[in-house]
């Protein structure tokens, strides 16, 4: 169900997947992994932002990531396309006959349908219930993530209206419902990835370069901060005391507070309204471990997360190549994946996925959507994809 809200990636400009913060003294901490170092709180555990200089050749693998994936594959899962195929393009159509160009958010509205924004394409398109495509507003440029409030689509774009693309160039265009010209909300966000709207209209979004959450208040367009220091780190707190590293995709629980991919914290984060963060699933190592116990578990550059009225939360692991699920009961499962990039549908447990991004949920957490672009490398990869869960 997306909660009526979106999140996001870098439409496939994916940071290096061996970030310099991994240093010599990180990898000697075989026992506990590199949070190990600095562990000082739990489960929010304090962990100093990366201060060092940039490294010419990779960094080594933190010795978490090198561990044999622990999976608890869930049965009777099945994977197919929607809508895309390996052709790039913005043909209009049915199935496989509608082209993609690097898809990557993607909404489920109340009405059944999906819309999705290609990241290289520059198009919002609708998928309707009998899985035909049409194109909505075209002319965007970098979009990503998109959010539906009462009488039109929230889409964020990395690019400004005047073509520029920087660290603050991030920018909120309004688009009515029926499709139309897109108009320019509110400009200078930094780079928004996720957006959701909240119960009482207002809109909460993450800023993956400020490393916060702040929510946008729709009626006079002003903008208040939840959460995050603005300095990338690993710590809890309320408001300004906590910090995230890349905060990525959110969404709404049933009980009104957030969840969010906090990308490179490998975790699954918590923030309440009155802005107060904890970890909600993962233990802040880099790595592929299903458990039973969600704060042991671990995840690697997840993405981006969506929850069912039942309080089950589905992530988008990308790093791990597979779509993970959280359960009420305080459970971690994989869905869907078999770890490796590139693109197979079928039995969940062999499927994969090259360079998956948003997703979104059905209300009864039976059905899940992914966008599977090409993570902007440019290769053939331009679907979206559906799981049916049991």
């Amino acid at each position: 169900m997306r909660r009526m809200l979106a999140r996001g990636m870098d439409a496939g400009r994916r940071a290096p997947s061996a970030p310099a913060r991994w240093s010599l003294a990180c990898a000697l901490a075989f026992a506990g992994g590199c949070r190990a170092l600095n562990a000082t709180e739990a489960p929010d555990a304090a962990a100093a932002a990366d201060g060092g200089p940039v490294q010419s050749e990779p960094a080594p693998e933190p010795p978490s990531r090198l561990e044999p994936p622990v999976v608890r594959p869930t049965s009777d899962i099945v994977v197919d396309t929607v809508a895309g195929s390996a052709t790039r393009g913005g043909a209009d159509g049915a199935g496989a006959a509608a082209q993609f160009d690097n898809p990557v958010g993607v909404l489920l509205d109340p009405a059944g349908a999906l819309l999705v924004t290609e990241y290289d394409g520059g198009r919002l398109r609708k998928i309707d219930g009998v899985g035909a495509t049409s194109t909505i507003a075209t002319g965007l440029r970098e979009p990503f993530a998109l959010v539906a409030i009462d009488d039109a689509l929230i889409v964020q774009t990395d690019v400004d209206r005047n073509g520029a693309k920087g660290a603050d160039t991030g920018t909120l265009w309004k688009i009515a419902l029926a499709g139309g010209a897109p108009e320019v909300l509110l400009e200078g966000l930094g780079r928004p990835r996720g957006l959701a709207r909240l119960g009482d209209g207002r809109v909460v979004f993450s800023d993956r370069n400020r490393h916060r959450l702040s929510i946008l208040n729709l009626v006079d367009r002003t903008v208040a901060p939840l959460a995050g220091s603005g300095t990338a780190g690993f710590r809890g707190g309320r408001g300004e005391q906590a910090q995230f590293d890349d905060p990525y995709g959110l969404a709404l629980l049933p009980d009104g507070s957030v969840v969010v991919a906090d990308r490179l914290n490998h975790v699954i984060r918590k923030v309440t309204l009155e802005g107060d963060v904890t970890v909600f699933a993962g233990d802040g190592n880099p790595g592929m471990k299903d458990d039973a116990d969600k704060l042991l578990a671990r995840f690697d550059e997840p993405v981006d997360v969506a929850s069912d009225v039942a309080g089950n939360v589905f992530v988008s692991d990308s790093r791990n190549g597979r779509i993970r699920r959280i359960g009420s009961d305080g459970s971690v499962e994989t869905i869907a994946g078999d770890g490796t990039r590139g693109f197979a549908d079928g039995d969940g447990a062999t499927a994969r996925f090259y360079g998956q991004e948003q997703l979104d949920v059905s209300p009864d957490g039976k059905t899940v959507y992914v966008s599977d672009g090409n993570g902007g490398d440019g290769e053939d990869f331009h679907r979206i994809r559906r799981i049916r869960v049991p």
